[in-house]
């Protein structure tokens, strides 16, 4: 089996109609068809219900689909690592991020990257982007991934990446807790925990801009300086908070998630990686590249 006769399977399954396969493989329609009878003989069963009307998967068919798509992947992932191999990329990149990251993006980009550059050892830190400026400033880390916009981006290369939700942390015996989404500006008389001045500006900034638009400063009940304590003050009772929307995944029994909007726009914020502008690190490019890759998919599956 061959990994030609893998991607001609993929195009006729997805297409589920053979002349458009055939198109869209830049093939005609009748050596493509004996193409899948011959994989059928390989694997020895029948994957498509095909007659004059339509095309079906097989029960065989969709799981050969699903198991086609995992190899013809990593082939891919193979080629990139095999051509980038010869560059002999090695060091130490030292390495910063948002931990609100660390369920949400930050994984897959660290597991591309070990993949593709295996000789680069990564030093990671997990504090915030204020933090994160002042150790990119001072040369004491070489890459951070952090929240934009900056107070002060200046000496910084900033590339963003893309957005992701806020969703709002509400107690369990709230009134709103069974909804799904709310707006902004149905919060006014609500108590926000946030953190303390200057910390993670750039997250509740986006909180703070949209409730100003909607005609109200957030109330401050009280300041914790770790997300994690934040929602157990939520838990308590203190009053809500924002969190990132992948933090959905830290479950606890106290607390409920709701997609957090201004009307019908679920608030964001932006992800970005930044480096000192006068950094010129081989070790850098090759992170900043891979992950911009990923990143397209990321975020388009994110939405």
């Amino acid at each position: 089996m061959e990994l030609r006769q893998l991607r001609q399977f993929v195009a006729v399954a997805e297409e589920l109609h053979f002349r458009r396969a055939a198109a869209r493989l830049h093939m005609t329609q009748p050596p493509l068809t004996a193409a899948i009878r011959q994989l059928e003989g390989i694997v020895g069963t029948k994957l498509l219900e095909r007659n004059q009307h339509q095309v079906k998967l097989t029960a065989a068919g969709q799981r050969f689909l699903d198991e086609a798509r995992i190899t013809l992947a990593q082939a891919e992932r193979s080629i990139a690592a095999a051509r980038r191999a010869p560059q002999g990329i090695s060091g130490i990149l030292r390495f910063s991020s948002v931990s609100s990251a660390n369920l949400g993006l930050l994984p897959h980009l660290l597991s591309r990257f070990r993949m593709e550059y295996p000789a680069i050892e990564l030093h990671i830190t997990s504090v915030t982007s204020l933090r994160q400026v002042e150790l990119l400033k001072h040369g004491d880390v070489d890459l951070g991934l952090i929240m934009v916009p900056l107070q002060d981006s200046r000496m910084l290369d900033i590339t963003v990446l893309g957005s992701e939700e806020i969703a709002l942390a509400v107690p369990a015996a709230h009134p709103i807790a069974n909804k799904e989404r709310i707006s902004v500006n149905l919060l006014a008389a609500e108590r926000f925990i946030i953190y303390p001045a200057p910390e993670n500006v750039e997250f509740e900034g986006v909180l703070i801009a949209a409730c100003q638009r909607a005609g109200f400063y957030p109330r401050v009940a009280l300041h914790a300086a770790q997300m994690l304590t934040k929602l157990a003050l939520v838990e308590s009772g203190y009053g809500l908070t924002i969190v990132p929307g992948c933090m959905r995944k830290v479950h606890m029994p106290g607390i409920r998630y709701l997609q957090l909007c201004e009307g019908r726009t679920p608030l964001r914020y932006t992800i970005a990686l930044a480096s000192r502008s006068n950094l010129n690190s081989q070790l850098v490019h090759a992170f900043v590249s891979m992950a911009r890759r990923v990143c397209k998919t990321y975020f388009a599956t994110a939405k």
